[in-house]
């Protein structure tokens, strides 16, 4: 018997229709992204230049990950998945930058159902991982197929945050388990994760309600102790890990005061870029002395004034509070106290910390609209237009990463003082041959700088490609000097040396590149070419 009321399309869940929206929005926003290539910058010690990456998944490259401290962390997980990726796609890129946009969408929509589940405010909850998924400081993170520690701990982070919330509402072993399990996997991907017992406890004030007394605080701080420990172990051997690979800037470079002015200053700027973020660069170059007495003064009152603003309306608007400690206290291992690397600033690092301000934001909008219709509307439609104008900017800045060339030109633009723009543009130039133009780069970028040691050392190949090597000789002992662990520098001195057929030099200088690294294969065949060379002149 027909049903003549006819077919009807079945009902789905709110949630469902959110989720499905925002993966199209995000995925149709980064879509370029799939088409984008490598870049010369991480990219090659992550990827291209990587030997233990490139054989993908096997016993040895498995061990490795565990063990390397390259590239100045420990993210075993991380490793993995790019030799996954290599598993799947072998070095075509548009594999890699694939997976980092389902990361980041998984990522996004675990965010959008979680923060549902923990408040029951759907559309709010939207719009916080719509405002997390296409903002233009999330370009970095997913276009740089060197980030994929970003967009893969983000997604473990929110498998966390779910499995908190599953154990808050219903005690256990086995989900207090399935908690640890997964954080540890996190920190596994990326280190900076060791903020998440901190975060554990601002859910807890809101909106699990559970932190209400002082008696209550200690309790759920010892509930959050063996966090704490694999989070203190997680820093313990990163901090090795960046020393070990002479990441860390000594205080004797960067001293305290310096420091402190940068982690107060970091905050205001990420907050200043997400409420304005144009333009955007990979690079932004550390100012000489650090941020000027009017910046840091600016920012001290700006965070002064928004935090004192949290607090003050604790308890009728205690999501102010989360949302705010939540921004401020997932940015601080990236603040500049501990200064990793020379950057200023890294729109990488606003990531996670930006769902803070996405629900701090989100949710006081809704609280000042909740009796009236007419300032509701207008709020869902600024959202739109807000929406449209941040798709735009990051449509835009994701063009500047289609390849290195394009991106450190865009980079250039956008900054000045840029040596590490000018170095990365004349690796992509000398990748294409272009080594006049490689050469030029390397000249600015050390006008810049002088004591970069691997501008010096790729000055010195420009140079020595190009035939003039004398000013190839010049430029690889002042690398030497500035690092004397660079074993292919000695090897091209050696290549040198031995067509001037001064073979003791030579010899010299192979011995001394395979002291430094004995795998090095070009340096073993040249020094086997020279000794047989020696004897034959005798």
């Amino acid at each position: 018997m027909n049903d003549r009321r006819g077919w009807r399309w079945p009902r789905l869940q709110p949630s469902v229709v959110a989720v499905a929206a925002l993966l199209l929005l995000t995925g149709a926003l980064f879509a370029p992204v799939v088409t984008h290539q490598f870049i010369n910058l991480d990219d090659r010690g992550y990827l291209l230049d990587n030997p233990q990456v490139r054989q993908g998944l096997t016993p040895s490259s498995v061990a490795w990950a565990f063990t390397t401290f390259h590239e100045a962390n420990w993210h075993p997980l991380t490793w993995l998945s790019h030799m996954l990726d290599v598993e799947l796609f072998g070095l075509d890129p548009r594999g890699h930058h694939l997976m980092n946009l389902l990361l980041h969408g998984a990522a996004a929509a675990a965010l959008l159902l979680l923060l549902n589940s923990l408040t029951g405010r759907l559309g709010s909850s939207f719009w916080v991982a719509l405002f997390f998924a296409i903002h233009p400081l999330r370009v970095e993170s997913v276009a740089w197929a060197a980030e994929r520690k970003d967009v893969l701990s983000a997604l473990l982070w929110m498998l966390a945050l779910a499995a908190y919330l599953r154990y808050a509402r219903k005690p256990g072993g086995g989900r207090y388990l399935a908690l640890v399990g997964v954080f540890a996997l996190g920190l596994l991907a990326k280190p900076m994760l060791v903020t998440l017992p901190a975060v554990l406890l601002l859910l807890d004030f809101w909106p699990l309600g559970r932190l209400r007394s002082a008696s209550a605080f200690g309790r759920l701080a010892i509930e959050k102790a063996p966090l704490a420990l694999l989070s203190t172990l997680s820093a313990i051997v990163t901090v090795k890990a960046q020393q070990a690979s002479q990441a860390v800037i000594p205080m004797s470079a960067i001293p305290l005061p310096e420091r402190l002015a940068n982690a107060v200053v970091s905050p205001a700027a990420y907050l200043a870029k997400t409420l304005w973020p144009d333009p955007l660069a990979v690079y932004y170059p550390e100012q000489a002395g650090g941020p000027g007495a009017a910046v840091v003064i600016a920012a001290v009152l700006l965070l002064l004034l928004a935090s004192a603003a949290a607090i003050h309306g604790a308890r009728r608007r205690p999501f102010l509070i989360t949302g705010w400690c939540w921004y401020l206290g997932v940015l601080l291992p990236v603040s500049g106290l501990v200064q990793v690397g020379d950057q200023a600033l890294a729109d990488r690092y606003s990531y996670l910390p930006s769902v803070g301000l996405g629900i701090a934001g989100v949710w006081l909008l809704r609280e000042a609209s909740r009796n009236s219709g007419r300032l509701r509307a207008a709020l869902v439609i600024g959202g739109v237009c807000l929406t449209l104008a941040w798709s735009a900017t990051t449509s835009r800045y994701l063009r500047s990463w289609k390849d290195g060339i394009t991106l450190f030109e865009h980079t250039l633009r956008v900054t000045r003082n840029n040596w590490m723009a000018h170095a990365s543009l004349g690796g992509e130039y000398a990748d294409q041959g272009r080594l006049e133009a490689a050469a030029e780069q390397f000249r600015l970028g050390l006008a810049i700088n002088p004591k970069h040691a691997s501008s010096r050392y790729n000055l010195g190949r420009s140079y020595q490609l190009l035939g003039n090597t004398e000013q190839a000789t010049l430029q690889y002992y002042w690398a030497l000097s500035l690092q004397p662990d660079l074993a292919e520098a000695h090897n091209n001195l050696g290549l040198i040396f031995y067509a001037a057929r001064n073979y003791p030099r030579a010899l010299t200088h192979f011995r001394a590149a395979l002291d430094l690294q004995p795998d090095l294969t070009e340096a073993r065949k040249n020094l086997q070419l020279t000794l047989s060379a020696a004897r034959r002149k005798r």
